[in-house]
């Protein structure tokens, strides 16, 4: 605001994967996890989503996560809660946005090839998963581009394979959804990794 500039196209793309247990990691590590990845992107919403608004257009692209659907492997407790949070905000902000040239979309990329899996130290685990199941920062990146830029939304699973799978997941119950999990063999794995 100081330098004059308006931003028209927001894209909140945080995320981090602790790696390991929740009752394991310090606390400090939890907090700075969901500063990441639910307070940083709901700021930066709050903080710019009034002047698309009195502008009349603007997007914005919240980076979530197939995992905002499911419980997912050990180790990372606070993850799918925090991409359902970000999920559920998006689709908020989707509706008190309607008709005003604002678009809000909630991205939920499955396994996406970035540097995320080393950081978090999971290289050797998720290696395991079948090359089919994994896409390319670049089409995730282009495929919401596109959809916000449409107006479509307010949440997008990108890649084919990741929206058969969310189906799945939104009409199973969710005591086989866990049961599910508990028994994959990358959960083993990731429990032995950590």
């Amino acid at each position: 605001a100081g330098r004059n500039l308006t931003v028209d196209v927001l894209i909140n793309n945080a995320g981090l994967g602790l790696a390991r247990r929740y009752d394991e990691t310090p606390w400090p590590d939890q907090r700075g996890a969901l500063q990441v990845m639910v307070l940083a992107p709901a700021e930066l919403c709050h903080a710019l989503l009034p002047g698309m608004m009195a502008r009349r257009w603007g997007r914005i692209v919240n980076v979530a996560s197939l995992a905002a659907f499911a419980p997912v492997f050990p180790g990372s407790s606070l993850y799918p809660a925090a991409k359902a949070f970000v999920v559920r905000m998006s689709e908020s902000l989707a509706v008190e946005a309607e008709g005003s040239g604002v678009h809000v979309l909630a991205s939920c990329p499955g396994f996406t090839r970035t540097e995320f899996h080393d950081v978090a130290k999971m290289r050797m685990v998720v290696d395991r998963i079948p090359p089919g199941q994994w896409q390319s920062a670049a089409a995730v990146a282009r495929e919401s581009f596109d959809a916000v830029m449409a107006g479509r939304g307010p949440i997008l699973i990108t890649g084919r394979s990741n929206r058969v799978l969310a189906a799945v997941l939104r009409w199973a119950p969710a005591s086989l959804v866990r049961a599910i999990v508990r028994r994959h063999p990358l959960s083993r794995r990731a429990a032995e990794a950590g």
